[in-house]
């Protein structure tokens, strides 16, 4: 996995496969599935290996704010985004510890309100090749 950073976006590029997979499981569970596929393939993954504590790492989305599926732009229909283009308030974050209110969290992509300038969009976007 890759990690692209613009001002206001934060993309992720994946394998084609686990793209495929996101993509289904957007349509069926939103966000929170995306992230969770996202979170399973990097704690199975050769990197993951040699951390410590990594059972107390979590990527989730903000429990007491939506659940949005993601989308494509016209011009870039190879992409899902979630961006303020969706009108409810959402949130994705990591988290170190055994609960929010004991560990360590950051919310890296969210969209406060619709039609603010205080948002980050998420992309997951598939490699070129694999």
């Amino acid at each position: 996995m890759d990690v692209i950073t613009n001002y206001k976006q934060l993309t992720l590029v994946i394998a084609k496969q686990d793209f495929k997979k996101m993509t289904i499981k957007n349509q069926k569970d939103g966000l929170k599935g995306v992230i969770k596929i996202m979170l399973d393939n990097f704690k199975n993954s050769v990197d993951a290996n040699d951390l410590e504590d990594l059972d107390l790492f979590n990527l989730i989305t903000q429990p007491v704010l939506s659940n949005p599926q993601g989308h494509s732009r016209r011009y870039q229909p190879d992409i899902l985004i979630w961006d303020r283009e969706i009108e409810d308030k959402w949130a994705v974050m990591f988290t170190f510890g055994n609960s929010l209110d004991t560990g360590l969290y950051y919310s890296f992509a969210s969209n406060s309100a619709a039609n603010s300038d205080e948002h980050v969009d998420f992309e997951v976007a598939p490699k070129d090749s694999d």
